[in-house]
């Protein structure tokens, strides 16, 4: 059985039910999860990064709205 994507707006600052994850200081909020897709948002400070990682099975897109990503 496939989990379908469910409907509706998540406001900016708050995760699909409710749900946030605090990772190395940032806070993620889930905004679409199913069985083929993942998005989540956060708002990075400046100075804020995330280690170095892969994803060998996911694909990865970023988007960001207001600033600059450095990436390596």
């Amino acid at each position: 059985m496939t989990k379908a994507l469910a409907k509706g707006i998540t406001e900016n600052g708050s995760g699909f039910e409710g749900v946030t994850w605090n990772v190395l200081g940032q806070t993620y909020y889930p905004k679409a999860v199913c069985e083929t897709t993942f998005a989540f948002e956060t708002n990075s400070a400046p100075g804020q990064f995330v280690p170095v990682h892969i994803h060998p099975t996911q694909d990865e897109f970023i988007l960001v709205q207001e600033g600059e990503l450095d990436l390596k």
